[in-house]
């Protein structure tokens, strides 16, 4: 019997049934899978998407590259639509077992690649959605080394992102659509002309329609853009250029076609460029429906706190409506936001008083509802956050505290990666934390940590996951950003379910390897601890900031970017994902 056979089989004969997922817009390949949440946690029972993933891996116009299909790279997963690997198998132990050996052949033979869309290093891991309890694939014909090869799909061969411009991608699942946002690169000149680029992923065909934004004189991540759904096939999208002018840049998108770029100029409220004042950095986009369709625009702006434009014309036109917050300037900035709406009535932040090489950083949360902001337990901070007056951010729920304990670590200067609010009403974050302080950072190693912390409706619970790893940026000479980690994401879907970057295997928190890796963490006991699986193995190079947008149960897509990555300025990679699909 052939491997994915004795795995639909024993999920057959462990559920009583199995489900088909269909790879679409590729050669024609059907992965069976199975399993269902197990409802542990209020609000996740019902049915989980399972493995199998669309999409053809199509070059940057569309045209979809072929796999030479059902070859068995050696001690890899099947391959399938989006290319060959060049990274091969894992040489990793199953998770769970002894530790992995970075042993493992590299395989170059594992098929031809696809055309135009043919993806190097093209194996991704099992993305099955969590069952609780949770066993990550061990049998030693169907996953050899604990992890499946997977259609990696390449959205744009030249980009990556910062993580505080959200959302990075969308779903619109009504137009059968994937939009991605990026920001173009050159590793070897960080002055070169560079765009902002927007990404529309057919799921049918497989075909990326690109559209640049803006070109700018200089690259840089943090340029990338938000993105909101407006209504089926109908987007906003909003950039910023990094600490370089007084502009929000906007663009829209109806009935399949672009607007001009326009101009939202800050200058009228303190904004200036000679001396540098308030220059403007990131852009995030929430739409409430509850509010008459309002889009709220969140922005690094006046005293670096986070105020926010209101569309209330579908992105047509801005104005400035209110502020955030108004923390002191410690440094650098008022700190760092990251934003989480439930499309209705709600946005979450997640923020720092700073950057965590200016002052020993805590992190903090709250929310907005009904023009008030809030603490984590529902007690009023603002009153109205339509007016120029606003709250620190040390007002609202202190998440985790600088200096405090955790898994034996003493963590400081903290800096966060993700947050997301669960339909049924908890709420979890990822973030970092240094166990040194590191003072004469050139002689120095920050030992960085990662951790996730839960709200259960009444207290924050947190969890240290695994060291952090080397920082991205590997010269001494260009370490101005010692805190620059590959990131995580939680899964917006499912509460079990994060991702996170490191060069550190979690399964042991000891194995170290050459890039970068994505791995799944899965947890059956409300984030006290989690299971690890592989997404990537043996890569050649980094595979850094996991973003999942929302989707659904059933379905959910993974993306990141990968490469050479040097500093926020100077980089080249490409941003690719996986995607799981039942139909």
């Amino acid at each position: 019997m052939r491997p994915l056979e004795k795995l639909a089989t024993a999920c057959a004969m462990r559920l009583g049934k199995f489900r088909i997922v269909a790879v679409s817009a590729a050669p024609l390949v059907a992965l069976l899978a199975c399993g269902e949440s197990s409802g542990t946690d209020a609000g996740s029972g019902g049915t989980t998407g399972a493995g199998g993933t669309p999409g053809s891996g199509g070059d940057q116009q569309g045209a979809g590259g072929t796999s030479s299909g059902g070859a068995m790279a050696s001690g890899g997963g099947p391959l399938m639509a989006g290319g060959a690997p060049s990274g091969g198998s894992a040489g990793s132990s199953p998770s769970g077992g002894a530790a992995p050996t970075t042993g493992g052949a590299p395989t170059s033979s594992g098929g031809a690649s696809g055309g135009t869309g043919g993806m190097p290093e093209g194996t991704g891991g099992d993305m099955t959605s969590s069952i609780c309890p949770y066993t990550p694939p061990t049998d030693p014909e169907t996953f050899p080394q604990g992890w499946t090869a997977a259609p990696v799909i390449q959205f744009t061969n030249n980009g990556g992102w910062t993580w505080y411009n959200d959302e990075r991608v969308i779903v619109d699942a009504e137009a059968g659509k994937i939009v991605v946002g990026s920001a173009a690169s050159s590793a070897s000149n960080q002055s070169a002309n560079t765009n902002i680029e927007i990404v529309i992923h057919d799921l049918e065909t497989g075909i990326n329609q690109k559209k640049s934004l803006g070109t700018l004189s200089y690259s840089d991540d943090h340029n990338n853009p938000g993105i909101v759904a407006n209504a089926p096939g109908e987007y906003v999208v909003a950039y910023a250029h990094h600490n370089v002018d007084c502009n929000t840049y906007w663009a829209t998108y109806k009935d399949n076609a672009w607007s001009q770029t326009k101009t939202y100029n800050w200058g009228m409220h303190g904004c200036t460029t000679s001396p540098k004042k308030d220059t403007v950095t990131y852009n995030n986009l929430w739409k409430l429906s509850a509010e008459e369709g309002r889009i709220y625009n969140f922005v690094r702006s006046i005293g670096t706190s986070p105020s926010f434009l209101l569309s209330e014309d579908g992105g047509a036109t801005w104005s400035l409506e209110g502020r955030l917050t108004a923390s002191p300037q410690v440094g650098y900035n008022a700190g760092y936001y990251k934003f989480w709406g439930n499309g209705v009535d709600r946005i979450d932040f997640f923020a720092t008083e700073s950057h965590p090489r200016d002052s020993n950083t805590s992190l903090y949360h709250g929310y907005i509802q009904g023009g008030k902001s809030y603490d984590s337990s529902g007690k009023e901070v603002d009153g109205n956050i339509f007016d120029t007056s606003a709250p620190q951010i040390t007002e609202f729920t202190r998440v985790f505290a600088a200096g405090s304990m955790l898994g034996g670590k003493t963590l400081r200067r903290l800096w966060n990666f993700d947050i997301a609010r669960y339909e049924d009403g908890t709420i979890g974050v990822l973030w970092q934390g240094r166990e040194n302080e590191c003072a004469d950072k050139n002689n120095c190693n920050p030992g960085h940590h990662m951790a996730y912390s839960r709200f259960d409706g009444t207290s924050w619970k947190s969890t240290r996951l695994v060291r952090g790893g080397r920082t991205l940026y590997r010269d001494k000479s260009d370490w101005w950003e010692e805190d620059y980690l590959g990131g995580g994401a939680l899964d917006p879907d499912d509460p079990h379910v994060i991702y996170i970057s490191t060069n550190i295997d979690p399964r042991d928190d000891m194995t170290e390897y050459p890039v970068n890796e994505i791995w799944k963490g899965v947890t059956c006991d409300d984030g006290s601890s989690f299971t690890w699986t592989p997404i990537t193995m043996n890569s050649q190079n980094e595979n850094l900031r996991p973003h999942v947008p929302k989707w659904d149960a059933k379905n959910s897509a993974l993306l990141w970017f990968r490469g050479n990555y040097q500093t926020a300025q100077k980089y080249s990679a490409e941003v690719v994902g996986i995607l799981e699909r039942e139909e």
